[in-house]
């Protein structure tokens, strides 16, 4: 896992990827860039979740479910059968 400072920078680059465009001088809509975080976000928070159940010692998938109150075949960040959530 990443230090804080590497989210907080992610979080910063907001106004000037929406106000002057990334390296590419493609502006990003404030909505849509809120949209893409908002989904980073929840995978990694997901993601860390599981991986904490993990650590204290939860190997199967119920134990983790139970553990970390996911529900079993995924969340919505991580929905299979949407192409978009990869």
């Amino acid at each position: 896992m990443q230090g804080i400072g590497a989210d907080v920078g992610t979080v910063g680059k907001a106004q000037t990827l929406t106000a002057k465009g990334d390296v590419y001088g493609r502006k990003w809509e404030k909505e849509r860039f809120e949209s893409v975080l908002d989904t980073m976000l929840e995978r990694e928070y997901t993601k860390n979740l599981i991986l904490v159940a993990i650590k204290e010692g939860f190997t199967s998938v119920r134990d983790i479910s139970g553990e970390t109150g996911l529900e079993l075949g995924g969340s919505p960040a991580f929905d299979s059968t949407n192409p978009n959530s990869r």
